[in-house]
């Protein structure tokens, strides 16, 4: 279902699992801290949690002051 209606807007190789890194993503540059994430998620494995917790750049924006 989730790739037909990706596929009606033109997006193409939409799958399920993309949901779960959205997920992890977005947790993560909350400030989630990744141990409570990874307990989220069910992984047994820290380094299955890290793929999914790419964060993003902008979270560090003012984090030093000049």
């Amino acid at each position: 279902m989730l790739a037909r209606s990706a596929a009606s807007v033109g997006m193409v190789d939409v799958h399920p699992h993309l949901l779960r890194h959205g997920c992890g993503f977005k947790l993560v540059n909350d400030g989630r801290d990744t141990r409570s994430l990874a307990a989220y998620l069910g992984h047994r494995n820290m380094q299955n949690t890290v793929r999914y917790t790419k964060m993003s750049a902008e979270r560090f924006e003012g984090f030093w002051r000049d």
